[in-house]
């Protein structure tokens, strides 16, 4: 299980608890907007595989600074509004706007009634992370995004909104491993999605030999744990193989990285299911037992490889049952 942190501020109580609480993570400075009843609740948890953390707050509007934030951001707004300052670059975060944020320095204001959640991605994270989708980030300073200009982070949005319902609840306080480890998943994946799609990360041009034995074991783990949420790091581990290596030998053996040869897969086998689903199946409930949780992406995949909506194949299959 992973346990989900609680941390309450309220203006009583900011005197004594910010220098146990906020000074050790790098915050020089916390003020409320309301002197007198001012408030924050701040709830994280720690992503199992990876040096990832989210956090979720709820405030009466508040002010902060850190002089060095070492994470990238991405920040979410569910209700409310946020000013930020990285580095001098002013970003504005409310529920139409989205902000991915290199690490510097950091001055922010929450305004009041404002509910948030952010992805931390801790160190070299962000970069390991393209890296191993066989990309090169070419951000190079802290940006905000129209959410509704790019669906790809329309989808991330709603999945770090689902995640706060989930997640940060008044009662909940441990989390199974594997919604955890799902959620970790997910969220990776989208925001690979999002940076190829927003023009912030390009492919890698990938030269020299490779082992040709190295990609067609990764294809067998492929093939046989297709239905769970499988990541790049998960597969070159199985092989005993950096994901570097991985993502060389894929690249020159079958021409995709081994995230879109799963993907492939995945759509590969959910077409063998509905041509051969029984009466009560649905179009969920089969992209759900092949490992398909974008069900967007997987309808758009469809039909670019089989010229149809899961949908349609589905009723063809139910009609041969």
């Amino acid at each position: 299980m992973v346990e989900a942190t609680r941390i309450s501020i309220d203006q009583g109580s900011l005197h004594e608890r910010f220098p146990i609480m906020l000074q050790p993570i790098g915050v020089s400075r916390l003020e409320f907007f309301d002197e007198t009843e001012g408030q924050l609740e701040l709830r994280s948890i720690d992503l199992p595989h990876r040096q990832f953390a989210l956090h979720a707050y709820r405030s009466t509007g508040h002010s902060f600074e850190m002089p060095t934030l070492r994470a990238a951001t991405f920040d979410f707004a569910i209700s409310g509004r946020i000013a930020k300052r990285v580095n001098g670059d002013a970003l504005t975060i409310s529920p139409k706007r989205a902000a991915l944020s290199l690490p510097g320095t950091i001055s922010v204001d929450v305004l009041p009634g404002t509910t948030g959640i952010s992805c931390f991605m801790n160190g070299d994270s962000l970069q390991d992370l393209v890296k191993e989708a066989g990309l090169h980030l070419t951000m190079n300073q802290s940006a905000d995004f129209d959410v509704a200009n790019l669906q790809e982070l329309e989808a991330l949005q709603h999945l770090m909104a689902y995640t706060y319902t989930q997640f940060f609840t008044e009662t909940r306080k441990h989390i199974s491993f594997h919604r955890t480890a799902l959620a970790e998943a997910l969220i990776l994946d989208h925001i690979i999605e999002f940076l190829e799609r927003a023009n912030l990360a390009k492919p890698i041009v990938i030269d020299g030999t490779f082992d040709e034995g190295l990609a067609e074991r990764g294809q067998e783990i492929i093939a046989a744990r297709f239905d769970e949420p499988l990541t790049l790091r998960d597969i070159a581990q199985e092989v005993g193989a950096s994901p570097r290596s991985l993502q060389r030998a894929f690249q020159k053996r079958y021409g995709v990285s081994p995230q879109r040869a799963l993907a492939q897969h995945r759509v590969k086998v959910a077409r063998a299911r509905l041509l051969s689903a029984p009466p009560s199946s649905t179009v969920t409930s089969i992209a759900l037992s092949c490992g398909i949780f974008h069900f967007g992406r997987f309808s758009e995949a469809y039909r670019k490889t089989y010229g149809e909506n899961p949908s349609q194949t589905l009723s063809r299959g139910k009609s041969r049952t």
